[in-house]
């Protein structure tokens, strides 16, 4: 027997004996954002991320070393894909970004919108620095049923690929087998595009200097992923690729807001065939 796919209300997260965390919370957030916003970060720079993406340059894309402003970090696939959307005049990619960036948003704070507040801070950071975050959270929550959108997040930040111990764990092999194979295909193509990038991208990363949390955070992140998998709790999986970003900064954690929208739909089938 199929198992129902209907949302979980938003009154069910809203029960009175979690009404003072939640509001408790509410407020913790929009505390924070008036003076992350208010005081700290009042007149910075808007779109740095977002510019760094439209201005990939097309002949060496990987030329500077990581934490360089405008420095392109992305694998080639996506530097391709940037180098194409380059020839977009710059404002009109700037705000058609950051409707993609709302509309996606939008999408996952729909079940349980309180997680707005919470988040407010890494949530209006990520919109603001124009990052990649939330489009890599909808990929994975929707690659619980379509395993080739994993492709996204393996290419961006490939250490997100830990999440991938889901299917690995619950033996859905065929899940885990097209979530490869769409990145493989996807890597192979790029090859054929530039083939002189993948090795310059290597060489980039190499220079890159080593961040000694990693591998704490990686193994933490497989450990929890795979309690997650044990438990039936599809919202580790979000959590767990949150744990292990290459580097996690303040916007990083807007990828929360995956974890409150997989939590508000626990009964979304995880299995593509039981959808």
């Amino acid at each position: 027997m199929r198992r129902a796919t209907g949302a979980v209300p938003c009154a069910a997260l809203d029960k009175p004996r979690h009404n003072f965390v939640r509001d408790l919370l509410v407020m913790v957030g929009l505390a924070a954002f008036v003076a992350w916003y208010g005081i700290l970060r009042l007149g910075g720079p808007l779109f740095v991320d977002a510019k760094a993406y439209w201005s990939v340059d097309a002949l060496r894309p990987y030329a500077g070393d990581l934490g360089q402003a405008g420095v392109f970090a992305y694998s080639p696939p996506l530097a391709v894909v940037f180098g194409l959307l380059g020839h977009i005049p710059e404002p009109v990619f700037l705000a058609a970004w950051l409707a993609i960036n709302l509309a996606v948003l939008a999408w996952l704070a729909r079940p349980w919108p309180p997680i707005l507040a919470i988040l407010a801070v890494p949530i209006a950071d990520e919109l603001l620095s124009g990052q990649i975050e939330l489009l890599l959270t909808a990929a994975i929550v929707l690659g619980l049923r379509r395993p080739a959108l994993w492709a996204l997040p393996l290419l961006a930040k490939a250490t997100t690929g830990v999440g991938l111990a889901w299917f690995a764990m619950r033996r859905e092999w065929g899940s885990l087998a097209v979530a490869l194979a769409a990145t493989a295909l996807v890597v192979a193509l790029s090859w054929l595009v530039e083939p002189t990038w993948w090795p310059d991208w290597l060489a980039f990363v190499g220079r890159t200097p080593g961040n000694l949390a990693l591998p704490l955070r990686l193994a933490a992140a497989l450990a929890f992923v795979v309690w997650g998998a044990r438990t039936d709790r599809r919202w580790t999986v979000v959590a767990t690729a949150t744990l292990a970003l290459p580097v996690v900064y303040v916007h990083s954690l807007a990828m929360l807001v995956g974890v409150s929208y997989l939590k508000s739909n626990d009964r979304y089938p995880s299995n593509p065939t039981e959808s």
